[in-house]
């Protein structure tokens, strides 16, 4: 029994034998009489075990002690306290019975409505229209069959080969404006249609489970209807026989469509009709809403994958022969695939990394340069020397002057020596042959040699400052590649078919539809116009069952699907209590719904969901 019908059931459970004395789930607290008959002492203990979930069996051996005493509440000769436990013992009958036909109510409103969201998703998609064809061929054909051997025989005409050719079958079945019998054996729901207009077979298909929604819908709305008027005239108890004679008629009434005689206090029908109704009018009602489905359910599973269990073993005995003959090849690839990935992983990802954190740990100063530290150094030493030793030959400097020629020179100062290039230049061959015009020259080329060691030094410097800027743009498409990698892995571990977070996009969407339902109808609840009889902002039973089956959905998913122990599982089990609430108002509802959306649509993804 599903939560709400439990709820449901103890609440006026409760209401029915606290009136009487008794508790729930107490011991009896009814007083006995002084002397007890072996009936009665039975009752008791039965009465004693009412406590939801109440199973038919109990319901069915209270109602046949009840019964060997009579079919009514009042017996002549029975005491006040034998009565009491009586008049108790009916009313938890009805209560259970309530609970019973509530729970059933729901359980065959969300099957109907289960079905036709299959249809109605099967409905959208032409891919799922033809492979639905596929999977039902053979039970069409098999109707085909059927028909053709049916029409030979009516006709007295042999059953041979021959007789399904298409000659015999354009001669058996002539075409007429109403569709033949040989369509509607292949598309069932022709039957209904008074003129055969040609379509293809995807659109016959596509009208064949619009037709089986929309028939479903209607079972869906029927059980709805009554689930809403079942709620709506549960009593606060069942203190008084008037109100438990209406309540009776009630139950009768939802859940047969027959006209039953009244039920009139004081005759000796009662408790016969509550055995009616347990015994024969609940199975009627499970037999006539499995008989209503048959031709409307979706087809068996095993006719759903008879073609993967065709299709899928050639195909794969031909690729193991494909696989197999070219193995050889295929290691290759393999091992060239694995090598690609490890050098891939090693050469771009893992050893640049390291060197990130090498140049991080070592701040730069390691690695290969462009310029030595100690080269510019000794070029430095070597110009100087150079600069000096002329100097001092030809300008006869002495040590105060030297070191002074030697801090100019640091600072790349070489005016001496270009006075002494100056002065050979006047006469450049003699220079040349006797004088210093070649070591001047030398001294300049290896000053230009320094400005060079400075320049390299000076870009070198830049390099290493920027050192980590290039290391991580050539790491950054790697791991821009294995991000990309993980995350579209992880949307298919997490992705389809329930497996994902929260039970997955499939029941997450069912969600989303239900809130949308509730919503809709408290909206069209307001909108309606309201007599001078009803109740301002009332529901009718159509909408009180709608919210009802939606309701009782999120129910089931927060139960199943959310995080056991959670806040988020409570609270959201809090909302759905909330709507459930019969007190609640539609204003008050309307409101919890807001509160719905605001608080669960990001969490459970309903924005995105209504987008695709």
């Amino acid at each position: 029994m599903s939560t709400f019908a439990t709820h449901q059931t103890e609440i006026l459970l409760q209401s029915t034998l606290l009136a009487h004395g008794k508790s729930v789930p107490s011991s009896p607290t009814i007083k006995q009489p002084v002397v007890f008959s072996a009936r009665t002492q039975k009752l008791h203990s039965l009465l004693a075990t009412f406590n939801p979930p109440i199973s038919p069996s109990l319901v069915q051996e209270t109602v046949d002690i009840l019964k060997s005493d009579g079919s009514g509440i009042v017996i002549n000769g029975m005491g006040e306290e034998q009565m009491s436990l009586r008049r108790a013992a009916v009313g938890a009958v009805a209560a259970s019975l309530f609970g019973q036909i509530l729970d059933m109510m729901l359980q065959q409103a969300t099957e109907a409505d289960s079905e036709a969201n299959w249809w109605a998703e099967l409905e959208r998609s032409r891919r799922k229209l033809a492979w639905y064809l596929l999977e039902t061929l053979p039970l069409r054909l098999k109707r085909v069959v059927e028909t053709i051997t049916h029409a030979l025989r009516s006709r007295n005409l042999a059953v041979t080969p021959s007789a399904f050719t298409p000659n015999s079958i354009r001669q058996l079945f002539p075409s007429t404006l109403r569709p033949s019998r040989l369509a509607i054996s292949f598309f069932p729901h022709l039957s209904g249609h008074s003129r055969m207009i040609f379509r293809s077979p995807f659109e016959l298909t596509r009208q064949e489970c619009q037709f089986s929604r929309q028939a479903l819908e209607a079972i869906r709305d029927d059980r709805a209807e009554r689930l809403g008027r079942l709620t709506a005239s549960r009593p606060a108890s069942l203190l008084k026989t008037e109100e438990l004679v209406t309540f009776i008629r009630v139950l009768q009434e939802i859940v047969d469509d027959d006209e039953m005689p009244g039920i009139r206090a004081g005759e000796h029908t009662l408790i016969e009709s509550l055995s009616d109704i347990s015994n024969t009018k609940v199975p009627k009602a499970y037999r006539l809403h499995n008989i209503g489905l048959s031709g409307l359910r979706r087809p068996s599973r095993v006719m759903r994958l008879w073609p993967r269990l065709v299709i899928i073993p050639p195909i794969t005995l031909i690729l193991f022969r494909l696989v197999y003959g070219s193995r050889e090849t295929l290691g290759q690839q393999l091992t060239q695939a694995i090598d690609t990935v490890s050098g891939f992983w090693t050469s771009y990802l893992l050893q640049p990394v390291r060197d990130i954190l090498d140049t991080v740990r070592t701040g730069g100063e390691e690695g290969v340069r462009l310029v030595s530290v100690e080269g510019v150094k000794a070029d430095i030493e070597s110009l100087e020397r150079m600069a000096v030793a002329l100097s001092k030959e030809k300008y006869q400097f002495g040590p105060t002057e030297l070191e002074g020629l030697s801090m100019q020179i640091r600072r790349g100062d070489l005016t001496p020596i270009l006075k002494v290039y100056e002065e050979d230049l006047k006469s450049p061959l003699k220079s040349a042959v006797s004088g210093t015009l070649i070591r001047s020259l030398l001294i300049q080329i290896q000053k230009m040699k320094v400005d060079v060691d400075f320049a390299l030094s000076g870009i070198d410097k830049l390099l290493r400052s920027q050192e980590l800027t290039f290391a991580f743009v050539g790491v950054a498409p790697a791991l821009a590649i294995v991000y990309a990698i993980f995350g579209w892995a992880r949307g298919i571990w997490q992705s389809g078919h329930g497996r994902g977070r929260y039970g997955g996009r499939g029941r997450r969407q069912s969600v989303w539809l239900a809130m949308r339902r509730i919503e809709r109808c408290l909206v069209l609840s307001s909108s309606r116009p309201q007599s001078h009889k009803t109740e301002p902002e009332s529901l009718s039973s159509l909408e009180q069952g709608l919210i009802l089956l939606s309701v009782a959905q999120l129910r089931a998913y927060g139960e199943k699907h959310l995080p056991a122990r959670s806040r988020l599982r409570e609270e959201f089990l809090v909302d759905v209590s909330d709507l459930e609430d019969s007190d609640l108002r539609r204003k008050q509802k309307m409101n919890v719904v807001k509160r719905m959306w605001r608080s669960w649509g990001g969490v459970l993804e309903w924005s995105s969901i209504g987008e695709k």
